[in-house]
């Protein structure tokens, strides 16, 4: 017998999504907060489960590597999808479509579940409300948009740390872009060539320095260019040859360089100086960039006036 499991109380972001289960209730974690959109990992396993989900918010399912099902899913009383290995590509379910679902006893699924708020979207992807628009899909892909998928569903895997930055909303904002490319029917891989002012690059630099030991979020630094988060990522990127969050990284990474070699401060007062969130994400950023740690790195370096040891 089916048990039914609402999600709404226990995950404000999940409203408008219930589970009826054979067995125990549905795992539902929440992932990323920001206030575009949410992401939570859904985990029914192998049990058998009938899903409804009808929402404000336009949701998209990716999922996890493996799952499988001998059932069945419908979108607006269309069927989506097949029986057998779901696919690596991103189920669409825009706002006030309805989703049903079931699985038997021939499954195991999870999946990553990414909630944006349709009233926001032109924060992200600009004014143009054709950009806006989302139709009811299964398995939507091409090659770019596998990588991005993937890459979100390991959002799950990371540190609860790491997911709170500028390279999590990047990301997301991304997958949204090419969705949007893809469902239209736009051809991707093209060259962006408007890039960022003069004055506003170096109102960028100039910020991103000041501003080193702070919360630097993808918002603040669009605001700063007076362009929409989706507009301003694009041309950053033209501009500066890399996307944001890597450019704060190796800003960060530049400051924690030379902060150990011209103080004495300990590698964690320095990661917490330049705005890493421990000493341990300026390690991984380290060895991501440089190939070894930072106290690999200071003992490397001469000795400063007066023999005193930097390790």
């Amino acid at each position: 017998m089916l048990r039914t499991t609402p999600t709404s109380a226990a995950a404000p972001h999940a409203k408008g999504i219930a589970f009826e289960c054979e067995v125990s209730p549905v795992h539902f974690s929440p992932l990323v907060d920001i206030d575009w959109c949410s992401v939570h990992h859904v985990k029914a396993g192998s049990q058998q489960h009938f899903i409804s989900m009808m929402r404000e918010a336009h949701t998209f399912l990716i999922f996890d590597r493996g799952s499988y099902s001998d059932g069945w899913r419908k979108i607006d009383g269309i069927s989506h999808g097949q029986r057998g290995i779901l696919g690596n590509g991103v189920d669409v379910v825009p706002a006030g479509s309805r989703l049903n679902a079931w699985s038997g006893l021939q499954c195991d699924i999870g999946c990553t579940l990414v909630s944006v708020n349709p009233h926001k979207l032109d924060k992200v992807l600009g004014d143009d409300p054709r950009m806006h628009e989302f139709r009811p899909s299964s398995n939507l892909r091409n090659e770019l948009m596998i990588a991005l998928a993937s890459r979100v569903a390991a959002i799950n895997a990371m540190d609860p740390v790491d997911r709170k930055g500028l390279q999590t909303e990047t990301l997301l904002m991304l997958m949204l872009q090419e969705l949007t490319r893809v469902q239209q029917g736009v051809g991707t891989g093209g060259v962006h060539r408007g890039g960022l002012s003069p004055r506003v690059e170096r109102q960028v630099r100039e910020f991103v320095v000041e501003q080193l030991g702070a919360n630097i979020d993808l918002e603040t630094l669009a605001d700063l260019a007076g362009l929409s988060r989706f507009h301003f990522s694009r041309a950053f990127k033209v501009s500066f040859g890399l996307p944001p969050h890597k450019y704060v990284q190796q800003e960060r990474l530049r400051r924690a360089c030379d902060l150990m070699e011209e103080t004495d401060n300990s590698i964690t007062d320095i990661a917490l100086q330049v705005g890493f969130a421990s000493s341990s994400e300026l390690a991984r950023t380290f060895k991501l960039f440089k190939g070894h740690s930072p106290r690999q790195y200071r003992s490397s370096l001469p000795k400063r006036a007066g023999g005193v040891s930097r390790a």
